[in-house]
């Protein structure tokens, strides 16, 4: 009798963690997703680009209240990291960083005290940095990023002062000018974007009230205008990561935040001629504060943070294959 009460309890234990890692979207690892090996420190808040089949890592937090100092790389090929590289000039989380060429361009941020404008670039052939480029016009974190035809577009973020900003500004690099460009509809930070045929979609983030949003809104880059109406997010949240395949014309938007560090494991893919979304197998660990990028046929999200608030040494990779 003593055993079969006993028995009892144990399985009802193990069904309670069953269920409580099913809530949380820490399910095992499906055919579509993959661990690569763990970064060499854990990172949050951080940026990253890829350059000639490499990821880079620049910035972002450690702990809460620990900035990264260190550069890294990760070659996917062969799964191994490079650490040592030249340090970021200014140290700084909640940034971004783009590819153009030869060169990895460093925007915006925070450093613990100030809201940065700061432009740094870097050279990953030579491993140096070039500082004291034309800072952006609108001062900001958490803003959205991406590249077009050579020139990188910045939009919203969180301004000092205010929760979100429809700030959308351009830099060329070749001239090391900045231009603005028509404001974004919603007032919004911590979103993600991605470049598609000369429009960048923009997604989620929080409003002026820090509320999650589901917007989507589309910026034609030849017209200047905005596009709104488009089909929102299943998983209205902030501080995603997304990565896109241009092959097909699809965004993948991965984890976030639904709450007050409510983290999240979801993971949607846009249909970008369809105006549609597909809900696909979750993240296997929840994060926000994350980037994405597509490598080698394949969405990659590596570090993040969890909610209490350190960050993670977990790269996940997704796979779609024929899906």
């Amino acid at each position: 009798m003593v055993r079969k009460i006993i028995f009892g309890v144990l399985i009802t234990i193990l069904i309670a963690i069953a269920i409580a890692f099913t809530a949380l979207g820490c399910s095992e690892e499906s055919d579509h997703w993959r661990a690569a090996s763990p970064m060499p420190e854990q990172r949050g808040q951080h940026a990253i680009a890829v350059h000639d089949g490499s990821l880079y890592f620049f910035g972002g937090t450690v702990t809460e209240d620990v900035l990264a100092e260190g550069v890294f790389s990760y070659e996917y090929s062969t799964d191994t990291y490079t650490e040592g590289l030249a340090s970021i000039p200014t140290k700084r989380s909640r940034l971004q960083a783009s590819t153009v060429g030869d060169f990895i361009y460093v925007i915006g941020g925070w450093d613990k005290s100030r809201y940065l404008g700061t432009v740094e670039k870097y050279d990953p052939l030579k491993d140096s940095w070039t500082t004291g480029l034309e800072p952006m016009p609108t001062i900001r974190r958490d803003a959205a990023q991406v590249v077009h035809h050579g020139k990188i577009y910045v939009i919203g973020g969180r301004e000092k002062g205010k929760q979100g900003s429809t700030a959308n500004e351009v830099y060329d690099p070749d001239e090391d000018a900045w231009r603005s460009l028509a404001p974004m509809p919603t007032y919004r930070r911590q979103i993600t974007a991605e470049v598609h045929d000369g429009v960048i979609y923009v997604f989620g983030g929080e409003d002026n009230e820090t509320k999650d949003m589901d917007v989507v809104e589309a910026y034609h880059i030849d017209e200047d205008r905005w596009e709104t109406g488009l089909a929102p997010m299943p998983t209205g949240r902030h501080e995603p990561a997304s990565a896109i395949d241009s092959e097909r014309g699809q965004i993948y938007v991965t984890g976030g935040d639904v709450g007050s560090r409510d983290v999240t494991g979801a993971h949607e893919r846009y249909d970008i001629d369809t105006d549609t979304w597909s809900t696909l197998d979750p993240l296997p660990i929840p994060r926000y504060n994350f980037h994405g990028r597509w490598l080698d046929g394949a969405a990659h999200y590596p570090g993040g943070r969890v909610p209490a608030g350190d960050g993670v040494r977990d790269y996940h990779i997704y796979d779609p294959g024929q899906d």
